[in-house]
């Protein structure tokens, strides 16, 4: 009877020597993908500010939104009483229709934007005159890709960042700061595959004047 209890416990006590092993290392437990992004694959947001209206009208309550051509799909937010607005949504590609609405769905004015899978774009101050939008500020983004090309020398050149299918070019001089594993790099440094965190202004169509790459 001893002998059965002592190996009863003894079963027991290797039963949680096991259980703890797996807890604390022994084993790679997946819990699932971490998105640097902060919200799904391919997620985009796009914020900004209206300053100032002409005919002049108050800044709160403007519905600003996103209309993805190809899908029909539209994303869209209302200004706060600063003018602030915040959109997040599935809407990616070049020439998106970019509008200004009222209260009543009313056109104020209209235009077109690129933007980037996954990417977080501010264009800043805007102002819309009798139907002209004008972005006053440089449009600033953060993008998150992998890297597909390396056209570096030392520290100018071209890269090309890739996420969803779009190839974003990404201008490199000698003022971008470029780390791996908060270290300084060179950009030719980088390898094929590397996943980036790119932020800049956004200049042209798909490409980007990089202030930063970080691994």
């Amino acid at each position: 009877m001893k002998r059965s209890k002592f190996l009863t416990l003894f079963l027991f006590s290797s039963l949680l020597t096991l259980v703890s092993l797996f807890s604390i290392g022994g084993c790679d437990v997946d819990f699932g993908s971490n998105n640097n992004g902060g919200g799904s694959a391919g997620e985009s947001t796009l914020s900004g500010t209206i300053t100032d209206i002409t005919p002049t009208r108050n800044l709160d309550g403007i519905i600003v939104q996103i209309t993805d051509k190809d899908s029909g799909v539209i994303s869209s937010s209302t200004t706060d009483m600063t003018g602030i607005f915040d959109i997040t949504g599935n809407f990616n590609g070049s020439s998106l229709l970019f509008q200004f609405l009222d209260e009543n769905q009313s056109q104020l004015a209209v235009t077109t934007l690129t933007v980037f899978p996954g990417a977080n774009i501010d264009v800043g101050d805007v102002t819309i005159t009798n139907g002209v939008v004008d972005f006053t500020d440089p449009t600033s983004i953060t993008y998150i890709g992998n890297i597909t090309s390396n056209n570096c020398q030392n520290s100018n050149g071209t890269l090309t960042v890739s996420k969803d299918n779009t190839d974003v070019i990404v201008n490199i001089n000698s003022t971008t700061l470029i780390r791996k594993n908060n270290n300084n790099i060179q950009c030719e440094s980088l390898l094929v595959g590397d996943e980036v965190e790119v932020r800049g202004t956004l200049n042209a169509t798909n490409t980007i004047d990089a202030f930063s790459v970080e691994i």
